[in-house]
């Protein structure tokens, strides 16, 4: 068994959205004292389902961080990735663009991500038939869409 090169990764900058706050001090501090995000949510789209507890971010906007034409290309995932991604530029100070963003990733853990978009384009197709659907429904809701979006604005 042949041993990988070790290759040292840095972690320059972290950016959080999440159900616990969107500040590193207050994402810290709330880990710390051992505070759940996960609580009882009543939000559009749980009506009728059995299990109503989530790590939802209900008040989270992109107001401010990404052009709303731009936003409304993406789905939700999307912008609070994207968001997250611009935090942790911040976080590290770095500048844009980067001098080798070839030495710069991404690292974006999702399970489907984009689902909203899929179910709206589906909806639209079967009510309003293939010619209203939005040509930007399904590459929205493809699950590296989130990663693409950081790399793609910050470079």
């Amino acid at each position: 068994m042949t041993s990988l090169p070790f290759r040292r990764v840095v972690v320059t900058g972290i950016g959080w959205v999440t159900p616990l706050g969107d500040t590193v001090d207050g994402v810290w501090e709330a880990l710390v004292a051992g505070r759940s995000g996960i609580r009882h949510v009543d939000v559009d789209g749980t009506k009728g389902f059995p299990c109503r507890i989530a790590g939802a971010l209900p008040d989270f906007r992109p107001d401010g961080r990404l052009p709303a034409k731009e936003a409304r290309r993406m789905a939700r995932v999307s912008q609070i990735a994207l968001v997250a991604g611009q935090k942790a530029i911040e976080d590290a100070r770095l500048p844009l663009p980067l001098a080798e963003p070839e030495r710069a990733g991404v690292i974006m853990g999702t399970a489907i991500g984009g689902l909203d978009r899929a179910d709206e384009g589906i909806q639209v197709l079967r009510s309003r038939g293939l010619d209203r659907v939005n040509p930007f429904f399904l590459p929205s809701a493809l699950p590296n869409m989130p990663a693409f979006h950081i790399t793609q604005q910050l470079g």
